[in-house]
C-alpha cells in the first residue's frame, strides 16, 4: 500500500537507479583519491576534476528534467549519488546544494527561469568554465529578486 495515494513506488525500479548511479559513480571516483580531496581542502581549491568528471558522466544535472539536459532523476537519485561520493572520500556539498536548490525554480518557476537557471546548471562545460559566476548570486537572490524570481508573470 502507497502511503502517497496516486504515487506509483515501485521499489526494484528505485533500486535498480541506485545501483546505476552507484556504478556511474564508482567509475568516477576511482580516478580520485581521499588525498587528492584532503589536499583541495586544506588548500581551499575547488575539486574541479572532480566536478568535471562527474559532469562527464552526467552526473551533475541527476535531478534536471531531461527536456532541461539533465538526467531526469530525484532527490532519491541525488542522495544515492552523496552516499556514494562519501564512501569514496569526495565530499562535494555544492552538489547537494545545487541539487536540492534547483527544485522550487523546476516546480514553481517560470519556464524562463528554468531554461535561464536550471538548464546552465546542467550544462557541463558552463559548470565547468564558470562555476564561481554561477554562484555569485545566491539562491535568495535568485528566487525573490525583483528582476527574477519565481514569479511567472515576469518570465
Amino acid at each position: 500500500m502507497n502511503a502517497t495515494p496516486g504515487l506509483d513506488f515501485d521499489q526494484a525500479s528505485v533500486a535498480q537507479r541506485m545501483r546505476d548511479i552507484r556504478e556511474a559513480t564508482r567509475v568516477v571516483t576511482e580516478g580520485f583519491s581521499r588525498e587528492y580531496m584532503r589536499e583541495c581542502i586544506d588548500n581551499h581549491r575547488f575539486p574541479q576534476e572532480a566536478w568535471e568528471a562527474l559532469g562527464e558522466y552526467g552526473l551533475l544535472g541527476i535531478t534536471i528534467p531531461e527536456e532541461l539536459g539533465g538526467t531526469g532523476g530525484g532527490q532519491v537519485e541525488l542522495v544515492a549519488l552523496m552516499e556514494a561520493l562519501a564512501e569514496a572520500g569526495l565530499v562535494l556539498p555544492m552538489l547537494l546544494l545545487t541539487g536540492f536548490a534547483r527544485v522550487p525554480i523546476i516546480r514553481h518557476g517560470a519556464l524562463s527561469r528554468q531554461i535561464e537557471w536550471v538548464r546552465e546548471m546542467a550544462n557541463q562545460s558552463t559548470l565547468r568554465h564558470n562555476f564561481p559566476a554561477i554562484l555569485q548570486l545566491t539562491v535568495f537572490e535568485r528566487l525573490c529578486s525583483p528582476c527574477g524570481g519565481l514569479d511567472g508573470a515576469r518570465g
